[in-house]
């Protein structure tokens, strides 16, 4: 509105100089016009005069020249108040603007204080109802901020019961936590071992000769170590890489090993009976074997066999790892022959007892296996043993004698700080084969 204002005044004073412009071109053209009749009359006196003198005007010539002055005169003064008239129409002209003028500020000033005064009524309704809207908001924020303490008084006395349950589910799966790693410990102590270890091994690689479908593998990996397997049965090794093949520490391989790089038939393991309660494909191997009752061989596949030193040559694994674990069906002799440039701080290899229904002639016995770790360096070693009709597995150290009709894993060890280990976790865990003459499992162990 200010600015409005502003600009009617600029407009107010702009037609003011424009009437004084045009009053003051009429006033010069009016002074101009005077001067030149003036001129005129004086010119005509001057004649008259003149005339007078040379022809000694007569008394009629007299009067007219009488008259000529007196309406030179006349005119003369004429001339002088259409001056000052027209000096004061101009004034009266500006002056009439002026108040026009004025007259319209006015109006506009009388509209901006109309229009303030609306803008502070407008102002005073809007402070009213922001007020209102503060005590109504205030109203219902306290009614919210009862309904919920309220809740939160509901909640703590739910979270306090939750947490009770909580605690006992806990407690609960605490429980079954132990029990399942005691399972663990009666049904897989060879697994549990290797986890046992792995905090005192140099190195975290492994490799898994024999890998199946990946028991072992998957236990390796939940330690912590990265791992190599060898798995030369196409399904069994399908199976092992949708298991663990996610896993980027995981490196499968489908091969089998040996003592030097040929190709071999594979006995394909089968059964016709429907609910027999373990993988058929975990009895395949290269070698002729006896099997359980229900298994037999149908098939062979032809595979191509390649020995450790030629993947250790190749680059495809570390000439040192912390763990070799071999399970190849009665090839792990092979297997060893063929490892000459690896050297493993732990090395897991299976036996059979000669009394155990699944032993031949030419399967490995526990001697052949010590004595060809012993040439390698590896002069303490930890036997776990299961009977065979029993589930509970037992240990016994540094010993080549075996248990009748008994089977297991030996875990053989370059370093005898990392044995010490060992054999503290067995004797923590696991019940001690005491041998006596008679070699007899149930009547001997304590």
């Amino acid at each position: 509105m200010l600015r409005r204002v502003k600009h009617l005044k600029n407009s107010v004073v702009s037609s003011l100089q424009q009437i004084l412009s045009i009053l003051q071109s009429d006033h010069e053209r009016h002074k101009e016009n005077h001067a030149g009749l003036v001129e005129v009359v004086q010119k005509s006196r001057d004649s008259l005069l003149l005339i007078t003198k040379q022809l000694a005007l007569s008394e009629e010539t007299r009067s007219i020249v009488e008259r000529v002055r007196t309406a030179t005169k006349v005119l003369m003064e004429n001339n002088a108040v259409y001056e000052v008239i027209d000096n004061q129409t101009f004034m009266m002209l500006a002056q009439a603007e002026i108040l026009q003028n004025q007259k319209l500020i006015i109006g506009e000033l009388s509209t901006i204080g109309q229009i303030n005064q609306d803008a502070f009524k407008l102002e005073q309704r809007a402070r009213e109802s922001l007020v209102a809207l503060m005590i109504e908001a205030e109203k219902k924020n306290a009614v919210e901020i009862g309904h919920l303490v309220a809740r939160l008084n509901e909640a703590e006395k739910n979270r306090a019961d939750e947490i009770v349950q909580l605690k006992g589910h806990i407690e609960t799966l605490k429980k079954k936590r132990t029990d399942i790693a005691e399972s663990n410990v009666r049904l897989h102590p060879e697994l549990e071992l290797i986890r046992y270890l792995f905090p005192v091994l140099q190195s975290k690689i492994a490799i898994d000769a024999g890998a199946h479908e990946g028991d072992f593998s998957g236990a390796l990996l939940t330690a912590g170590y990265e791992v190599f397997a060898f798995e030369p049965f196409p399904a069994s090794f399908e199976r092992l890489r949708a298991r663990l093949g996610i896993d980027t520490r995981f490196h499968g391989h489908q091969l089998a090993l040996g003592a030097g790089e040929s190709t071999m038939d594979l006995q394909i393991a089968s059964s016709k009976k429907a609910d027999i309660p373990f993988s058929v494909s975990m009895f395949n191997s290269l070698k002729k074997r006896i099997l359980p009752a229900d298994v037999s061989i149908d098939s062979t596949l032809t595979t191509q066999v390649v020995s450790l030193d030629y993947l250790i040559a190749d680059a495809k694994i570390p000439s040192r790892v912390g763990v070799l674990k071999v399970d190849t069906e009665g090839f792990d002799l092979e297997v060893l022959r063929g490892a000459t440039s690896l050297t493993a701080e732990v090395a897991v290899l299976e036996y059979c007892d000669p009394q155990l229904y699944l032993w031949t002639p030419d399967t490995y016995k526990l001697l052949d296996l010590v004595a060809q770790m012993h040439a390698r360096g590896y002069y303490w070693y930890v036997v776990m043993t299961t009977r065979d009709g029993s589930y509970e597995t037992m240990y016994y150290v540094n010993l080549h004698e075996t248990v009748p009709s008994s089977w297991g894993n030996v875990f053989f060890f370059r370093d005898y700080e990392v044995f010490a280990k060992a054999l503290k976790w067995c004797e923590l865990s696991l019940r001690r084969v005491q041998f006596v003459a008679a070699l007899d499992l149930e009547d001997t162990a304590n």
